[in-house]
């Protein structure tokens, strides 16, 4: 009878352990997710659109720093970008639920296209003052717009890849190429063109990435809500389900405490 156990080709194979599994197992949900076309297109306008981003954050703080030279100047640029997600993040969210996520994604790409050309035309100004205040605003619109823009990436990456360990993988991509974007357009692409062409060209350059990036949205599908249910979830009901979300974070301990650590990251982070 051990010798027939033994013999079995069943009993006699080597376990496959767990880790190699899941390897597998993510490697084919990798595969399968960048044969997605619609994630490929939301992938490709994420990497032109932060790339040109944080490339113009780069060239904007150089800019200032050369027009003022003092602190005082790149506090009032840090101001500008961290104002608007104190402004419009809590609202960001009750409002991308409310409206098609495709056009959330053309319209917040298309303020940064804005904001692009508003810098360009700031770095080309004589005047000092009013050279700053544009960049400010450029940096204020460009962090405003991202307030919705993320929201509303992540509703509509599930609508192209499901749910469970496929979404799990998608969200992991997302953030990767958000790394990825951000150290393209900080060390690559800004000082690239900084010490070859100046801060306008930044901006121009930028100006196409955007431009691209609304192109690959607006080829995403629709998202919108069925009109019945837009009835519904009105604005006019926006206020209510803030003031439930805050009793929730506030009495639910975890969840004040992950939303509190997060606060402080991304204010050290800025």
């Amino acid at each position: 009878m051990s010798t027939l156990v033994k013999g079995n080709p069943l009993t006699s194979r080597e376990p496959q352990y767990p880790s190699e599994c899941s390897r597998q197992t993510e490697e084919a949900t990798g595969a399968s997710l960048t044969s997605t076309p619609g994630f490929r297109l939301l992938l490709a306008a994420q990497l032109a659109a932060d790339t040109a981003n944080y490339a113009v954050l780069f060239a904007a703080m150089a800019l200032v720093e050369g027009l003022t030279h003092s602190s005082t100047g790149m506090a009032w640029m840090i101001v500008s970008c961290t104002l608007p997600g104190l402004l419009f993040g809590p609202i960001a969210g009750v409002i991308v639920d409310r409206r098609d996520r495709v056009n959330v994604l053309v319209a917040g790409n298309a303020l940064r296209l804005v904001a692009a050309g508003c810098f360009v035309w700031a770095s080309r100004m004589t005047s000092m003052h009013q050279s700053l205040i544009a960049v400010c605003a450029s940096c204020f619109v460009l962090s405003a717009a991202g307030q919705f823009i993320g929201p509303a990436q992540g509703a509509i990456t599930p609508r192209l890849v499901g749910r469970g360990s496929m979404l799990l993988t998608a969200n992991s991509l997302v953030h990767l190429l958000s790394l990825g974007a951000q150290g393209l357009g900080l060390v690559v692409l800004a000082p690239l063109l900084l010490n070859t062409s100046g801060p306008a060209a930044v901006g121009t350059v930028s100006m196409v990435l955007f431009g691209t990036a609304i192109l690959l949205v607006s080829r995403l599908p629709c998202t919108s809500l069925p009109a019945a249910v837009t009835r519904k979830r009105s604005l006019v009901d926006a206020w209510a389900e803030l003031q439930e979300g805050w009793r929730l974070t506030i009495h639910d301990r975890p969840l004040g405490l992950a939303v509190l650590q997060l606060t402080v990251v991304s204010a050290v982070g800025v």
